[in-house]
C-alpha cells in the first residue's frame, strides 16, 4: 500500500513539473487544455488507487472473518471432544473403547483403569495391552475372536485376566465392526464388563447344585449328568448304602 501512494505521488510531481517546463512555450489555452488534462489522470489514478485499497480492505475483512470462523469452529470442536469425553467416561460398570483401524488409534474410557489396573493413557498409547493380562488358558479363544472382528463379525466372548493387585476376573466383551462403502473395517465399537461376581456365583451354584457340602465329593446329580454324557463308552454299576 505504501509503495502504490509513493509512486502515485511520483507520476503526480512528473505530471506537473512537465506541466511548468512546457507551459512558458504555448498558448493559454492549450495550457489550460493539459491542466485539465492532467487534473482529470490524476482524478482517474486516485479513484483507481481507491478502489485497489478497497478491495484489499475487503479481502482482509474477509480473511480476518474466516480466522475467526475457524478460531470458533476450533473451540466448538474442543467444547464437543469435551462433553464426548465425559460421556464416554460416565458409564460406571462398563469400559467402552473405540479402535480407529486406519488411523492405529485407540480411545478408552476411564473405567478401564479399574477393570485391568493401568492408565487410561497407556491404554490408549497401547490399545490391546490388556492381552498381556490374559490367562494362558484363554489366550487363543481371545486371539480368535479379535480376528472375526477384522472379518465383519461382531463378538461377544468372555475370559479371564490376572489383575496386577485383584488377582483374577472374569471380563465380558462386546464389540462389532464398522465398515466403509468398500467393505473394509475402518472401525471397532466395544466395550468390557466385569462379570467376576456373575462368574462366582454360578461357579457357587454349581458346586451346590453337584457336589455333596460336607465330602466335597460329586454327587448323585453329578454322577448321573456324567453318565448321561458319557454313557456309550461305559457302565456303570451303582449300590445303595443303607
Amino acid at each position: 500500500m505504501k509503495q502504490s501512494i509513493k509512486r502515485y505521488l511520483y507520476h503526480i510531481s512528473l505530471s506537473f513539473l512537465g506541466l511548468i517546463g512546457v507551459s512558458a512555450f504555448l498558448s493559454p489555452v492549450v495550457t489550460v487544455i493539459l491542466v485539465v488534462a492532467t487534473v482529470g489522470l490524476m482524478i482517474y489514478h486516485y479513484r483507481e488507487m481507491t478502489q485497489h485499497t478497497q478491495q484489499i480492505s475487503q479481502a482482509l475483512a474477509t480473511k480476518t472473518d474466516n480466522l475467526a470462523s475457524l478460531r470458533e469452529s476450533l473451540l466448538e470442536a474442543e467444547r464437543d471432544k469435551q462433553e464426548y469425553e465425559a460421556f464416554f467416561d460416565a458409564f460406571v460398570g462398563a469400559t467402552l473403547y473405540i479402535e480407529d483401524v486406519k488411523q492405529q488409534q485407540f480411545y478408552y474410557s476411564l473405567g478401564v483403569e479399574g477393570l485391568f489396573g493401568y492408565t487410561q493413557a497407556q491404554f490408549n498409547q497401547d490399545g490391546r495391552l490388556w492381552h498381556q493380562l490374559v490367562t494362558e488358558e484363554d489366550l487363543a479363544d481371545v486371539v480368535e475372536h479379535h480376528q472375526l472382528l477384522f472379518q465383519g463379525v461382531s463378538v461377544d466372548h468372555t475370559f479371564r485376566i490376572i489383575h496386577p493387585t485383584e488377582g483374577e476376573k472374569w471380563i465380558q466383551k462386546i464389540a462389532k465392526p464398522i465398515a466403509n462403502e468398500l467393505g473394509s473395517i475402518v472401525k471397532i465399537y466395544g466395550k468390557f464388563i466385569d462379570v467376576t461376581a456373575q462368574k462366582t456365583l454360578e461357579q457357587q451354584l454349581r458346586k451346590m447344585a453337584y457336589f455333596d457340602d460336607l465330602t466335597d465329593l460329586p454327587n448323585r446329580k453329578m454322577l448321573d449328568r456324567h453318565i448321561k454324557k458319557h454313557s456309550h463308552a461305559l457302565s456303570v454299576t451303582v449300590i445303595h448304602l443303607r
